[in-house]
């Protein structure tokens, strides 16, 4: 038990509305105190989208846009046991970027986004400034024909931004820094660095780590220590001695190690307090649709255990059935949160009239894998300090070391390719949060990420310094 998790849920008007049809339609199981008690002790950060009404097909923007909008946040916000929670508000700019609203509208939805803003900002605890990078749709889309455009459009609406009151900007709006390849690092680090629109901000974000995929394994760092080391300079340039960092979709368990641990090599060696915080919309899939959850077990390590309905019978982990294991779990949650106990006589995992998960099951299940994320949470925060130690030892090989097993242990005792390169790559990474070195970042994105600039850009005009 303790503070909320640093992990944001992508989705929440979907979570609100399942949980609170569970209770009504289920009675007996949860109640909305025990729902607030789990979201003010685990995870209780969520994400809601500005662009979730925005229609590719039609392209036209309603009227009542806006009026939609609210009217969503304040059903889920309604919600009895979301009283506690923490709102995060999308700005929509990625489907902008993919062509949902033709180019000639961006400019008004712009100003659209930053009213909403002013006139709602109680109803939520945090929104992202409506930044428009390129994307893979940008192209075909017709957004862009120039670096130079996307400068111009994304300085327009961070120009914008600031035209909000301080007390918003400093309390509830998230600047985003991008920087995944050398054009766009080039146009962002103008935003900030040269144009200096981030200075009324205590929280600061960055993206595009999807993009890469598989591909950083050759890249000698943990790639967001590039945009968060130019951010830390940048708080120290103006005089922060606290701020906070959103991972766009850093929500890998061992991407929480290093958020740890990053996050305490900036407070030992900066004197600067920083939480990093990060979000995913996909961490059900395993669950519904591959049917395996992730599972510490006595050696903790992280393992997957399948759960399809001809699987129950196995043996996991010498310590059961999967059936068996299945219900401990989620009979865990229900004894912290004091929810009703599952019965495999009563709620058997799957209903034997659909053939499905059954509805408790289902929704235990959610319940689990959200608090997963709290418990790797705090088994990171254990490791971290552990590895810090060693870290100030200055024993590199020795740190490497330790890393390597923890990843391994992350992985169910087992070492990918990119998971080694990786576990190297962090003594740089922390190397790279003390030096600072804007030069050796851009050194590294030039060297490493050049490929994902896009050449029909390029010929309408480069940003150059």
């Amino acid at each position: 038990m303790g503070r909320q998790a640093s992990y944001v849920l992508a989705g929440v008007d979907t979570f609100a509305s399942l949980i609170d049809r569970f209770i009504n339609d289920f009675p007996g199981y949860l109640k909305h105190e025990n729902v607030d008690n789990f979201i003010q002790n685990s995870v209780g950060k969520f994400l809601f989208s500005y662009g979730t009404g925005l229609n590719y097909k039609t392209k036209r923007i309603a009227k009542n846009y806006s009026e939609k909008m609210i009217k969503s946040i304040r059903k889920f916000n309604q919600v009895k046991f979301m009283k506690n929670s923490t709102i995060y508000l999308d700005s929509g700019g990625f489907q902008v970027s993919m062509g949902a609203i033709p180019s000639k509208d961006i400019p008004g939805f712009i100003d659209m986004y930053y009213e909403f803003i002013n006139d709602y900002h109680e109803d939520f605890s945090y929104a992202f400034l409506l930044d428009i990078p390129p994307g893979p749709g940008t192209t075909e889309a017709g957004i862009f024909k120039s670096y130079k455009e996307i400068y111009e459009l994304n300085k327009s609406s961070y120009e914008r931004a600031n035209q909000l009151p301080m007390e918003v900007k400093q309390n509830k709006l998230i600047y985003i820094h991008h920087f995944r390849t050398p054009q766009i690092y080039n146009v962002w680090r103008k935003l900030l660095l040269d144009d200096n629109l981030g200075v009324d901000y205590n929280y600061y974000a960055t993206g595009g780590l999807v993009a890469f995929g598989a591909s950083d394994i050759s890249i000698p760092a943990i790639l967001y220590c590039i945009p968060l080391s130019t951010i830390i300079q940048y708080c120290k340039t103006t005089g922060k001695k606290a701020f906070k960092f959103h991972v766009l979709g850093g929500a890998n368990f061992i991407d929480v190690l290093h958020h740890r641990l990053f996050s305490k090599h900036i407070k030992e060696f900066h004197g600067i307090d920083c939480e990093i915080t990060y979000d995913s919309s996909s961490i059900f899939k395993g669950a519904f649709n591959g049917r395996y959850i992730s599972v510490f077990n006595d050696d903790k390590n992280l393992m997957k255990m399948s759960f399809k309905s001809n699987e129950l019978h196995l043996r996991f982990d010498k310590t059961g059935t999967v059936n068996d294991k299945m219900f401990s779990l989620l009979n865990r949650i229900a004894d912290v949160y004091k929810l009703t106990k599952l019965s495999d006589e009563k709620e058997p995992v799957y209903s034997e009239e659909t053939g499905t998960l059954s509805k408790p099951i289902s929704i235990y299940i959610m319940l689990y894998v959200l608090q997963l994320y709290k418990d790797v949470e705090d088994f990171a925060n254990d490791l971290s300090d552990e590895l810090y130690d060693i870290y100030k030892s200055g024993n590199m090989n020795e740190f490497t070391r330790r890393v390597t097993e923890i990843t391994k242990s992350f992985n169910q005792g087992k070492m990918t390719r990119k998971q080694k390169s990786k576990s190297f790559s962090i003594w740089n990474s922390m190397q790279m949060i003390e030096k600072l070195d804007e030069e050796h970042n851009e050194y590294i994105i030039n060297k490493f990420m050049s490929g994902g600039d896009s050449g029909t850009l390029d010929e309408g005009g480069c940003i150059k310094f």
